[in-house]
């Protein structure tokens, strides 16, 4: 069962979303850098070949994003995952695409790690069912935490505290010092496949759905 994400962060244009298969033969191949910018999440599993760089740390994304597009400029094409990659992933290559030389393709991996995942490509250090579904929820509520610290609609009826207290009951995961930074340019809607959520994290009445910002 597959369903919108809730306060899935749009991308903005000149950044593709690519099939985990397809990412899979670009990364084993050496043909792209795929950054994973999860944190406590990482738990559930890793991708063998990514690079880490947490999308919440000490100092902001959006500040280190000239840096890293020096940093990766060899780099045939960039590609961003986070757990679903639907809040961190694309919010960091929208903040990223700016500072890329036009000549380098930037994307998001379609689904994040759970779509990866999915899909039965390998991964590392998969953990138990429980530590993996509070993985899950730690990385809904960072992710929608952080989404709109940055200038992201919350989806009225979204109950946000009940995935914090399914976080809370995360052992070790501690909430992040700095959730976000100022604002990107809005652009249209992406929903995402989403393998499960986490219970009570809607109205029953309600359906996920993104509002257009203004």
């Amino acid at each position: 069962m597959t369903a919108p994400i809730p306060n899935t962060v749009p991308t903005d244009a000149g950044i593709e979303h690519l099939d985990p298969e397809d990412v899979f033969n670009l990364v084993r191949n050496k043909l792209c850098l795929l950054v994973d910018v999860r944190g406590e999440d990482r738990r559930a599993g890793l991708i063998d070949g990514a690079v880490h760089e947490p999308a919440i740390a000490d100092e902001s994304f959006l500040q280190r994003a000239s840096r890293l597009a020096k940093q990766w400029s060899e780099e045939p094409l960039v590609v961003f995952t986070c757990q679903y990659s639907a809040h961190r992933a694309p919010q960091c290559a929208n903040w990223y695409r700016p500072h890329a030389d036009a000549r380098q393709r930037v994307a998001i991996l379609e689904g994040g790690f759970r779509g990866w995942e999915a899909r039965g490509l390998p991964v590392m250090r998969s953990t138990g069912e429980l530590e993996s579904k509070k993985a899950d929820a730690y990385a809904l509520e960072v992710g929608i935490r952080f989404a709109e610290a940055a200038g992201n609609e919350i989806t009225p009826g979204f109950d946000v505290e009940a995935l914090h207290a399914a976080a809370a009951s995360c052992n070790g995961c501690a909430p992040p010092k700095a959730w976000g930074s100022p604002p990107s340019s809005p652009s249209p809607s992406h929903p995402l496949p989403q393998p499960c959520l986490p219970e009570a994290t809607l109205q029953p009445s309600q359906q996920p759905q993104r509002q257009q910002q203004k």
